[in-house]
């Protein structure tokens, strides 16, 4: 059961936490992280989807939903690592933008 961290739309902490799979309530978020992996070659890492998720087969970089307790930059280590295997350290991760969405925030790296 993954449980995360409630904020606004302006990542001001709600103080509550949630259960993925249950419905957000209206004006609660939460963080997503996308790793864009590349190179020095600047060739982009990029996985295949498994068959039993929504959406499987298909071609993806990595992303998921930070934790309760942890940072996005934290989440998207342990993001990378659970899903391909890499290590980085915070330093490595450079922010490329954030997306604000219906129900969640999204930070690209």
């Amino acid at each position: 059961m993954e449980i995360w961290d409630l904020c606004d739309e302006n990542r001001k902490p709600l103080n509550r936490t949630h259960v993925r799979g249950v419905e957000l309530g209206e004006n609660e978020y939460h963080i997503v992280v996308n790793i864009i992996v590349a190179n020095d070659n600047k060739e982009i890492l990029i996985t295949k989807r498994d068959l039993r998720k929504d959406f499987g087969g298909l071609w993806e970089v990595t992303a998921g939903s930070i934790l309760a307790g942890e940072t996005s930059k934290k989440g998207a280590i342990r993001e990378l690592k659970e899903e391909t295997g890499i290590d980085i350290k915070e330093n490595e991760l450079i922010l490329l933008g954030t997306l604000k969405e219906t129900s969640c925030i999204t930070d690209t790296y």
